[in-house]
């Protein structure tokens, strides 16, 4: 007597059980196969993408960096032409023209430095009272006599003039 409703026996069931099963792992390895192509794939076409994309970015930098080295080129090309027009005229010309550039620059400086000496002694001798005076025979001294003396002074052995200040009262 049976009690229940029928049942299939366990070898049976297990069978049934395993055929699902093998089922659904067939149909996961044909989804794990179908999604590693797919895969494969993009990942082929994204490199021949980023390939393309370097290829063309190094072309267009490899034409500037051309253009630029033509228009570099051409300027010293042109600076060149320029330089031998110019020393057409010779190294005479050139050497005149570099030894009236040095000789006007040390007349200046010659110029110069006298004229700061003229100054510098105007100023020392006005300090001391005296005045400057430049003529075309040389420098002359003068004094207010006021604030200073002409007299004879004792220099070792020999008697020299000199200016002694008055005192003022």
């Amino acid at each position: 007597m049976k009690i229940g409703r029928e049942r299939q026996p366990l070898s049976a069931r297990l069978a049934e059980k395993m055929e699902s099963e093998t089922g659904h792992a067939t149909q996961a390895a044909a989804w794990l196969e179908s999604s590693l192509e797919s895969f494969r794939s993009d990942c082929a076409a994204i490199s021949k993408s980023a390939r393309d994309t370097i290829a063309s970015d190094m072309e267009v930098s490899v034409n500037a960096c051309r253009s630029a080295n033509r228009k570099t080129l051409s300027a010293i090309t042109a600076d060149l032409q320029m330089i031998r027009r110019l020393t057409r005229f010779g190294p005479w010309v050139v050497m005149i023209f570099l030894v009236l550039a040095i000789g006007s620059t040390f007349a200046a400086s010659y110029w110069w430095g006298r004229t700061m000496i003229r100054e510098a002694m105007t100023t020392n001798y006005q300090q001391i009272g005296l005045r400057t005076h430049f003529t075309e025979t040389g420098l002359i001294l003068t004094w207010d006599e006021a604030r200073r003396s002409l007299s004879e002074c004792q220099a070792g052995e020999r008697s020299v003039p000199c200016l002694i200040p008055r005192v003022q009262e």
